[in-house]
């Protein structure tokens, strides 16, 4: 189980821009720090743990269907 939950809208190791340069770097430091941190996007919402994680980080988040995420 992961202990971190980073959502946002598209995945911050597949596409380059400034906030997903800044994402990137956050995760890694929390990755150097031993956290298990896992990406939360549209695409692979159905997949995550987020109500059973410790702690969800949101971040550049504003695609995500409501209705499906409620």
């Amino acid at each position: 189980m992961p202990n971190i939950v980073w959502v946002q809208d598209i995945d911050p190791y597949t596409f380059e821009g400034g906030a997903e340069f800044n994402d990137r770097a956050m995760i890694q430091a929390g990755v150097k720090r031993d956290h298990d941190i896992r990406i939360m996007t549209p695409q692979n919402a159905d997949q995550m743990p987020i109500l059973t994680t410790e702690f969800v980080i949101i971040s550049n988040c504003t695609s995500f269907d409501r209705a499906r995420m409620a």
